[in-house]
Order: C-alpha cells, then sequence, then structure tokens
C-alpha cells in the first residue's frame, strides 16, 4: 500500500510540473478553501516556489453559508501564517447574492469565487490565480454538462488556462491527476484540511453527481467512465480550438462592417463555411457586441444560420439582440443600435 501511495504521489507531481504554469518570478495567488484539495495545491506550490521564484498569496472566500465558514476562514489564515504567506480573504453573502439575482447558489458561489479571484489578484498585484481542480471534478463538469444539454464548447469543460482578467491568468494544473493521488499526497505529508459538510450533500446537483450517479455508473455501466469524459473534454477542448480558428478565418472573408451596436455580414461568403463554423462565429461576434452567452442556445444559433437561405426574416436574440436578413447581407443588431 505504501509503495501504491507514493508512486499516487510521484504520477500528481508529475502531472503538475508538466501543466501550463505561471512564469518564472510570478506573484501568485492560490485558492484556498481549506479543503484536502486546495491544502494539497498550495503544499506542492510552497514546495516549487523557490526552485521558480514565485511569491505565493493565500485567497479564501468565506460563502457565509455554513455556520462553520468564519472558523474556516480564521483556519485558513493560520495556515497561510504556518507556510509564512500573506493572505487575502472576503466573506459574502451568497445566499443573498443568488435571491438578489434570481440564481441557484451553486451558481452564486461560482460567480462570487472569480469576481474575489479577479478584484484579489489585481489588488495584491499577482498575475497568476491557481485553483485546485483536479480530473475528477472534470468529469463531474463534463457528464453534468451532458445531463443539463451543452454545445462542443462547453463538452470541453473547464480550461486548463484563460483570461480571468486583463494581465491575470487562471490555472487549473491538477485537471490531469486523479483523487486518489491527491489523497495518497495529502496521506504521506500528514497534511491537515477542514472538511465541508456540505459536500456531501446530495440535494446539490455536482454531489449528486459525484457520491451518486457517477460512482453508479463506474460500477454498472463502464469502468473507468471518469477518465473517458476526461479524454472527451480534451478533445471537445482541441475541436473547439480549430472552430475558433475556422471562424476567425470566416470573419475576415464575410465581414462587411464591425460596430459596437452592429455587425454585417456577407451571405455568400458566410454560406462558403460549415454550419457550425458560422455559428462559432456569429457567438463569437455577439459576445463581442456585449452579449451574456448564458441564454443563447444553440436553437437561436441554429434559426440565425437559417437566415443566411432565407431572403428575408428576422430572429429576436436574448437581451434584445436581434438578428436580421437584408438583400445579401445578415445583419447582427444590439439594443443599443441607433
Amino acid at each position: 500500500m505504501a509503495s501504491k501511495k507514493a508512486q499516487f504521489e510521484t504520477r500528481l507531481l508529475e502531472t503538475l510540473k508538466a501543466a501550463p504554469l505561471p512564469v518564472c518570478g510570478a506573484r501568485i495567488l492560490v485558492g484556498t478553501s481549506g479543503g484536502k484539495d486546495s491544502m494539497v495545491l498550495l503544499d506542492c506550490l510552497a514546495a516549487m516556489a523557490p526552485a521558480r521564484e514565485w511569491s505565493l498569496v493565500v485567497a479564501h472566500l468565506d460563502h457565509g453559508l455554513r455556520d462553520e465558514s468564519a472558523a474556516d476562514a480564521a483556519w485558513v489564515v493560520s495556515m497561510a501564517d504556518h507556510f509564512r504567506l500573506n493572505s487575502m480573504m472576503r466573506r459574502v453573502d451568497v445566499a443573498a447574492m443568488a435571491e438578489r439575482l434570481g440564481e441557484g447558489v451553486e451558481h452564486a458561489a461560482r460567480e462570487a469565487r472569480m469576481t474575489f479571484f479577479r478584484e484579489a489578484a489585481q489588488d495584491a498585484g499577482a498575475s497568476a490565480v491557481v485553483l485546485a481542480h483536479h480530473g475528477d471534478d472534470q468529469a463531474e463538469t463534463v457528464l453534468f454538462r451532458i445531463a443539463r444539454g451543452t454545445s462542443l464548447r462547453g463538452l470541453a469543460g473547464m480550461a486548463p488556462t484563460r483570461e480571468l482578467a486583463e494581465g491575470v491568468t487562471l490555472y487549473r494544473p491538477m485537471l490531469g491527476a486523479r483523487r486518489e493521488w491527491i489523497d495518497a499526497y495529502a496521506q504521506r505529508h500528514d497534511l491537515s484540511w477542514r472538511e465541508d459538510a456540505s459536500n456531501t450533500d446530495t440535494t446539490l446537483r455536482r454531489n449528486a453527481i459525484r457520491h451518486e450517479i457517477l460512482p453508479a455508473i463506474e460500477a454498472s455501466v463502464a469502468p473507468g467512465a471518469s477518465d473517458a469524459l476526461v479524454r472527451l473534454a480534451t478533445q471537445a477542448a482541441e475541436v473547439s480550438e480549430l472552430l475558433a480558428e475556422q471562424s476567425a478565418q470566416l470573419r475576415t472573408e464575410a465581414l462587411v462592417l464591425q460596430r459596437p451596436d452592429r455587425v454585417i455580414l456577407d451571405v455568400k461568403r458566410m454560406l462558403t463555411a460549415s454550419a457550425i463554423v458560422r455559428r462559432e462565429l456569429v457567438r463569437a461576434l455577439l459576445a463581442e457586441m456585449g452579449m451574456g452567452l448564458r441564454d443563447l442556445s444553440d436553437r437561436h444559433l441554429r434559426d440565425v444560420d437559417e437566415l443566411l437561405s432565407a431572403p428575408r426574416g428576422n430572429v429576436n436574440l436574448p437581451e434584445r439582440f436581434l438578428a436580421k436578413r437584408e438583400a445579401d447581407l445578415l445583419l447582427l443588431v444590439s439594443p443599443n443600435a441607433t
């Protein structure tokens, strides 16, 4: 057993070193919930920091959802002191935020975390935020999106890196690691962590997938399903990158006019590309015009694409955006158009 745990630890460390990581000398904000995953990440980064000349800052958001959350935050501060690192804390009433936004608590919590990490990184002068999401989290994310209905882009799951704010990159270097590797590292290094009782609450959708649905699939339907879902995410990300490149090329060929409130595309040029590339370009242009893409469905994009084969017509889009066909042109119009 000891040798197996050693092998798991080695695989975790090899995965971390092979993953995209901040450049040498970077100031890094380490998102730390106090749970096992984030404490393993913090321990690993602290061990790697001297050789890479990293300056680490511990960042913790208290969601205010549990009676123990304030104690968890205080414990994370104490652990930052143990590592001789500065820490940044914030408390947000996520339940009130969810009610105000008309969103579920899980969605509001994610929004609150990303807002906190973005602002904390900028306040700390950090160029990177590093989070502890791992391969099992990725599998759960992909399965959840499949069940809910998603696009190819959604199948890609969580990205290993993405821009969080201007000059700030978010990293997830443990996406290639499994939970059992992280468990082995924590045990071999005798790490401490805080257990969040809400992580076992299966009335929360992600927990139901983690504790009930995915284990049932692994046991009764497809052993290795988690690894298969992670591979699917990687393949979907590769295809999404290819689509983005092809839609960028189509933009150069079909774009007639682009203003903040209006985009005009040449229909004949658009029809030279495949439908999926056309839809990717329309999605990207609407995002640049300021549309929030959460409510933009595949059905919306298909309806817009059908305008290319119609002599005239309009498609109403989320947030009062409009697509319309005029002669040989396709127009995307924002609600602010004059």
